[in-house]
């Protein structure tokens, strides 16, 4: 048996929070490049069972080892790995209530903390008409909710996936690599968490990777471009094209009915 009471300081800011975002527009250059992956020197406070003193180094690890990969409210993140682990005390405080050893232990860590405004790239593993369901880092859940996929996507029943209204190249199926905004973190019990992300229009270089690893970076006019600001032109033109031709349709209706009054 052994309990943690962990404390950190990331090399990253000095253990600072940075700020969230929301909604698809205004986001934060910095958050949006910002990695997910960080390392932490960690101060944890283990407490060991007795039957763990005969050998206290492999009692530190397997505790360390049973924090990997679930999610540590005091660590802000999910420790993926570790090394160079010191103890800070030769000695050991018993606990007067409880039968268990106190093991002070420094200790680097590997963190991942995903965070409202990042970029993350997951892969595919189910969808529907309603959703995206996808796995980062192999590891992490991940869902699109079809009310945060942008509206130039729609789903084939027949070709059973999402496909962009704009470029035929640009389709989302089971299998693809798929880089989405991240919009919030849902924890659960067992230190499970869930990314809620989104694919919208205010932000580049979302969607499918290979789509946007190819359109990178595109020639509009004499302007360059990324790829998803291409698409976003193509759909913005063709809106206009079609109220257009809804003015038209108008003008000449209304052009029809006058000249019927007028014959009457």
């Amino acid at each position: 048996m052994a309990l943690v009471d962990s404390h950190a300081m990331s090399k990253h800011g000095g253990g600072q929070r940075q700020g969230s975002a929301s909604g698809s527009g205004g986001k934060n250059p910095s958050i949006l490049d910002a990695s997910p992956i960080e390392k932490t020197r960690a101060l944890l406070h283990i407490h060991l069972h007795p039957s763990s003193l005969l050998d206290v180094h492999l009692g530190v690890e397997e505790h360390i080892n049973s924090l990997l990969l679930r999610y540590n409210e005091n660590l802000d993140g999910i420790p993926v790995a570790y090394s160079d682990v010191k103890r800070l005390s030769k000695t050991g405080a018993v606990s007067p209530y409880f039968p268990l050893c106190h093991v002070p232990v420094s200790v680097s860590m590997t963190l991942l903390r995903p965070r409202p405004g990042m970029l993350l790239v997951g892969k595919v593993t189910e969808m529907s008409d309603t959703f995206i369901g996808l796995l980062a880092f192999d590891y992490l859940n991940c869902v699109i909710q079809i009310g945060s996929i942008r509206p130039d996507f729609t789903y084939s029943v027949f070709g059973q996936c999402w496909k962009s209204q704009s470029s035929n190249e640009h389709s989302i199926s089971v299998g693809d690599r798929v880089r989405f905004l991240v919009e919030r973190v849902d924890k659960h019990g067992g230190g499970y968490v869930t990314i809620v992300g989104s694919l919208p229009a205010g932000v580049g270089g979302t969607g499918n990777v290979e789509f946007v690893k190819k359109y990178g970076s595109a020639v509009v006019g004499s302007k360059k471009r990324r790829g998803s600001d291409v698409v976003e032109s193509v759909v913005s033109e063709k809106r206009l094209k079609g109220e257009k031709k809804k003015k038209e349709k108008k003008e000449k209706k209304k052009k029809k009915e006058k000249k019927k009054k007028e014959k009457s």
